[in-house]
């Protein structure tokens, strides 16, 4: 196939939701040199879109024999926050750098919910799923389990409810979610990894309260990993209703993505999704 037919099934096979649908691993895509070819990208997109369909039409057999194992989760719970680590020092996006910035063309961008998911994508054979690509008001939907901060075990996420300074600007969110962390505990009690500032990068906080520029009247919300310990992951929100992208899209036997020993596509009707807007903090 040349280039020329390349860019026409671009055009042609992918539909409004596979352009707009955000992955991590598609950012690291999209931000990657320059000056590899068209085959080689579309082929790398390509392969990769194929892998998360295998995965959330259940293709991939291999899971844990008791996901509700205390041992499992344990374990589970610190490749999470070793995972988390590995991205200090990554990004929050790139459209806030200068292009004298030494980050500037770094290979990868993550904001508050994208570390989330790409954690959670990086331990996905654990995990049993991927996350879909809205931001942190979708995370909080999936995770129905408050605690108090009394009882918070590292690894567990903190959601920050706020209201922003200039409405305008930003966009109201479902739940008035601002942002996400992850609690680490730490030698304070109160660390969190997150990426916090839209300047900045991915950071070991001694603390999870901060001062915001562009919101306030913050409310902490505490929220166990333990369901996503467990494989489930979905939506337990009366008030918000998401896509389940992994079914809102499905390839046609014509498709390039098609994948020949897939199995077949859970029925029903779809409902409308809410999808909020990433949230940059600063």
């Amino acid at each position: 196939m040349d280039i020329q037919n390349l860019t026409e099934a671009l055009e042609n096979k992918l539909t409004l939701n596979e352009r707009k649908e955000v992955d991590p691993e598609l950012q690291v895509l999209s931000a990657a040199n320059e000056n590899v070819d068209l085959r080689s990208r579309f082929e790398e997109f390509r392969k990769r879109k194929m892998e998360k369909l295998r995965y959330s039409q259940g293709l991939k057999q291999a899971q844990p024999t008791d996901r509700k194992d205390p041992t499992f989760k344990r374990a589970l719970r610190e490749k999470f926050i070793q995972t988390a680590r590995k991205y200090i020092g990554i990004p929050y996006g790139k459209r806030y750098l200068k292009p004298e910035d030494p980050l500037y063309n770094s290979p990868l961008f993550l904001d508050c919910c994208a570390l989330i998911r790409q954690i959670v994508y990086d331990l996905r054979e654990e995990f049993g799923f991927v996350l879909p690509g809205y931001n942190q008001n979708f995370q909080y939907d999936a995770l129905p389990v408050d605690v108090t901060f009394e009882t918070l075990v590292p690894g567990d996420l903190i959601f920050y409810e706020a209201e922003f300074y200039n409405p305008k600007v930003f966009r109201k969110q479902a739940h008035d979610l601002t942002h996400v962390e992850i609690f680490i505990g730490g030698e304070t009690g109160e660390e969190t990894i997150g990426s916090r500032h839209s300047n900045g990068v991915v950071s070991q906080f001694k603390s999870y309260k901060f001062v915001s520029k562009i919101y306030h009247n913050v409310k902490h919300h505490f929220k166990s990993l333990d369901p996503w310990l467990e494989g489930i992951c979905q939506n337990h929100c009366k008030l918000h209703r998401w896509i389940d992208q992994s079914v809102f899209w499905r390839p046609n036997n014509k498709s390039i993505f098609k994948l020949e020993d897939a199995v077949p596509n859970c029925e029903g009707a779809l409902e409308e999704a809410q999808e909020g807007e990433e949230v940059e903090a600063s």
